[in-house]
């Protein structure tokens, strides 16, 4: 994975996150779009984290940039900024994790695209939140409270987002807040 973000206290703060908690190899870093395109063309990642705002070239334009020169790349905005306000020019993107959230957010997404084929990526699940939730339930590590915790927070998120659902995403939404709840009022305590 490469990571690329203008700011090196938070790429040495997502290194080190991924060192803690995952099995992804960081390959490289970078500071802004340019520089992520030279990498990516030098190091072939898998995975490219990109902050959205950087000096020289802006994470959009670079990931337009990597998916015309490695199509097979995958990339996830990382940003302090509402998804919301970026909806419409993410579209050669594979995720988006809020910075605020990362430390939640990050490893599911990371792990749910690195075991998907691409035409999984584009299944039945509508809405960005629905994967993490997804892949918090497939985690082995943690407890069931803490999946359930994982996936609120997630759901949570995307309820107070700028730019607010619509009616369709709003009702599933609900739906998935009803189904949670249900899960841990039916939970023995002993799986926990």
């Amino acid at each position: 994975m490469l990571i690329v973000d203008d700011h090196l206290l938070m790429r040495k703060g997502v290194r080190s996150l991924l060192n803690r908690h995952s099995t992804v190899d960081v390959c490289g870093e970078a500071s802004d779009g340019e520089e992520a395109i030279q990498k990516v063309g030098e190091l072939h990642p898998d995975i490219v984290l990109l902050d959205i705002q950087m000096p020289r070239m802006n994470g959009i334009q670079a990931a337009r940039q990597i998916h015309q020169l490695q199509p097979s790349t995958k990339i996830v905005f990382f940003t302090a900024h509402p998804q919301s306000l970026f909806d419409e020019s993410t579209t050669c993107s594979n995720g988006f994790v809020s910075k605020l959230s990362a430390e939640t957010q990050l490893i599911p997404i990371l792990n749910h695209l690195l075991q998907s084929t691409s035409e999984e990526l584009n299944g039945p699940l509508r809405y960005q939140w629905q994967h993490s939730v997804m892949d918090a339930f497939a985690s082995d590590c943690e407890s069931l409270d803490e999946k359930i915790a994982i996936a609120e927070e997630v759901i949570a998120v995307r309820l107070t987002d700028v730019k607010l659902p619509n009616h369709e995403e709003r009702t599933a939404l609900n739906s998935a807040l009803r189904a949670l709840e249900k899960l841990q009022r039916k939970a023995p305590d002993e799986e926990r």
